[in-house]
């Protein structure tokens, strides 16, 4: 019987390793990568599920080979790494049954990790440069190639003296550069998360497969912790500049993005259940209100309530909220 089911685990394992390396290579297409970006991490989390841990293990060494004799060593390398990656984060979802936030934050690290790593290989064996030489010609051809950008921007009559991304990148610079790294790193994983997450959690309800759902813009609350989290990376960034370190800034940028998405989130979806519990606005009317205040000013204090929120739980959607606690204690 135990011979039968490790033979029927390493079927299935061949049948989605064969899966798993033509979605790799539709990788290489156009509009078909975003679909491989997606479809690829959930075959990885359906190894899991249906051929165990050892049959994944086997499965990722298979399809690296499969990849990079179809394709290119290099190409096999980064391709596996990122889809294994992602889908150890859906494997996490699977496996650990933890709520919406932990799960979004692992799938988030294991996009940054997989993106990262993808990125470092490739400039390791494709080019000549070292990671900092890297950056440095990657900042001249933007600033060489500035220029015929801006006479075709007046060409077409448009103002180049007042835009914010031309003027960004007449000002980039290499340490520049290097602060907004994490940054850009997180809103890209932060992103593909959310997406992939989406995603998943169709396609494995239909594969009777439960994973927590993430929960309606309406229903989320912005986290205590990752609030406190940011503001001590971003205290770790001040400490560090003032000690002379100065790529300590990236820490400190990154701490503040942190906590102003984080404060922007909890805000969104404040603003998003007074408007549908209390106010009763359709839906559309909703989505247009959030968009316009999203692209506005108002964003700042949207995200000042969002981290009020968090502390007060105003919705009563824990019962760990500080005012939950202080009412608790109170009645005692």
């Amino acid at each position: 019987m135990n011979t039968m089911m490790k033979t029927n685990k390493l079927v299935t394992t061949s049948m989605l390793v064969a899966l798993l390396t033509v979605f790799s290579l539709l990788g290489t297409l156009p509009f078909f990568n975003t679909i491989s970006l997606v479809i690829a991490p959930i075959i990885v989390a359906l190894i899991y599920h249906r051929g165990g841990r050892n049959n994944t293990i086997l499965s990722f060494v298979a399809t690296m080979i499969l990849v990079t004799i179809l394709m290119d060593p290099i190409y096999g390398i980064t391709m596996t790494i990122l889809n294994y990656s992602m889908g150890l984060g859906l494997v996490y979802m699977i496996s650990k049954k933890k709520g919406p936030l932990a799960n979004f934050v692992v799938l988030a690290l294991a996009i940054a990790v997989g993106i990262t790593a993808m990125f470092l290989i490739e400039i390791r064996f494709l080019t000549d440069y070292t990671l900092m030489e890297y950056i440095e010609v990657f900042v001249m051809d933007i600033k060489n190639a500035l220029p015929s950008i801006l006479e075709q921007v007046e060409s077409l009559g448009g103002n180049v003296e007042d835009n914010a991304a031309l003027i960004f990148f007449n000002n980039l610079t290499v340490k520049g550069l290097i602060m907004l790294l994490p940054s850009v790193l997180l809103m890209y994983a932060m992103i593909s998360a959310a997406f992939v997450y989406k995603v998943s959690q169709v396609v494995f309800k239909r594969l009777g497969i439960y994973v927590t759902p993430l929960p309606r813009l309406s229903e989320i609350k912005s986290n205590m912790y990752l609030i406190m989290g940011s503001l001590f990376l971003s205290m770790i960034g001040i400490l560090l500049v003032y000690t002379g370190f100065d790529y300590g800034e990236a820490l400190m940028s990154l701490g503040n993005n942190i906590f102003s998405i984080t404060g922007i989130i909890g805000g969104m979806s404040l603003l998003s259940y007074l408007m549908e519990v209390k106010l009763k606005y359709p839906t559309v009317f909703r989505i247009v209100i959030l968009f316009f205040i999203f692209g506005s000013s108002l964003v700042s204090i949207i995200a000042i309530a969002g981290i009020i929120d968090s502390a007060f739980d105003f919705r009563k959607l824990t019962d760990h909220g500080l005012y939950s606690l202080l009412k608790s204690r109170q009645q005692q």
